[in-house]
Parts: C-alpha cells; structure tokens; sequence
C-alpha cells in the first residue's frame, strides 16, 4: 500500500475519533498502524487480484512483460498526477477510483474498448467497481437506520437505560466482530 493511501485511509478513519477527543493522537497512530497492517494482510491479495486480473484482461498483452509494465506505469503516473491536481484544488477525489479509471483508460489504449472489462465480471469488473458508488451509500443508511432505531426503542426508551446499554452491548460486539470475520472469509486463489 503506497504511503499516500496509507495516510489518507487512516486519515479517514481516525480524524472524527482525534477531533472528537475519543482517542489520543498516538492511540489512533497505534491503531492505524495494527489495523491497516491486518487490513493489507488479510484482505490485501483480494484488491491486488481485482486490480491485476478484474479490470484489464492480461491476455492483450500478449506475453510481453515490457509492455504491461509500461501501461502500468503510465496508470499509476496518470493517477498519482489526478490526485495530486484533485487535492491541490480541494477537490473531492477516491484513491481508488482514480486508479481504477487509470487502468482502464490503459486497456483501451492498448488493447482497445474491448481490452477491458466493462461488466459486472463476478464482482471485479468496472461495473462492479463503481457500483459501489451507489450500493456502499444504500446499504450504510439502511444498517445506519436499523442500527439507530435498534438502540432508540431498546436502550434509549428504557427507564433503567444503562442497564439496557450493558444488556444489548454484547449484541453489538458480537455483531461487528461476525461481520469482519465474514468479511476476511474465503480468499479466492486464482493465479
């Protein structure tokens, strides 16, 4: 994981917890650096498939390493300088989509429109990709809702409100950790 991703992965993930005076400067640097560790670790091989393998088809290249590092490379720079212009300007940008949209733009110039893969392409295609854009938002709000209504009626209404807190807490823990553990799952190891 490059150091730019690095830092505006934790930042994203730390500053409301820093700002809000939950966590200290060095908790949030010591939990940074176990969580993007175990991150990269454990799910790392996934992203790096999708990358290498769900957008492009290696095929256009034909057995010529030259050339894929090249396209590669070009990706990257062209990314990297989008990101660098999108922050310089305050501008809203995604890490990964900028990369993304890089290797695409790639493909094409390589191996032409049909050199890439626009569909759904069992979750690595761009479709899929970019769905999220739209799926991630949905699904937040409507756990958000469940979540929020869930603690209102179950904790917050309660006459005895911390003993319904200490009672339902378990619950959440319980959860979380069930759905991280589901989450890290099967790895699939294609070559």
């Amino acid at each position: 994981m490059s150091r730019t991703k690095l830092t505006i992965s934790v930042a994203n993930s730390f500053a409301p917890a820093v700002s809000s005076r939950s966590l200290t400067l060095k908790q949030a640097i010591l939990a940074a650096a176990v969580f993007e560790f175990l991150g990269a670790v454990l799910v790392g091989a996934r992203v790096s498939g999708t990358i290498k393998n769900g957008i492009i088809s290696t095929s256009i290249f034909e057995g010529n390493p030259g050339v894929q590092l090249l396209a590669f490379t070009c990706a990257l720079m062209v990314s990297a300088s989008w990101l660098m212009v999108a922050t310089r300007f305050s501008l809203p940008v995604s890490t990964t989509y900028s990369i993304v949209s890089a290797l695409a733009g790639a493909g094409v110039a390589v191996g032409g429109a049909d050199a890439v893969q626009w569909g759904w392409n069992d979750s690595k295609g761009i479709a899929a990709i970019f769905g999220g854009i739209i799926i991630a938002p949905c699904l937040s709000a409507a756990f958000a809702g469940v979540v929020f209504l869930f603690t209102k009626y179950a904790v917050l209404e309660r006459e005895n409100s911390t003993k319904a807190a200490m009672i339902v807490a378990p619950l959440y823990f319980f959860t979380v950790g069930a759905v991280l553990t589901m989450s890290i799952g099967k790895q699939d190891n294609q070559p």
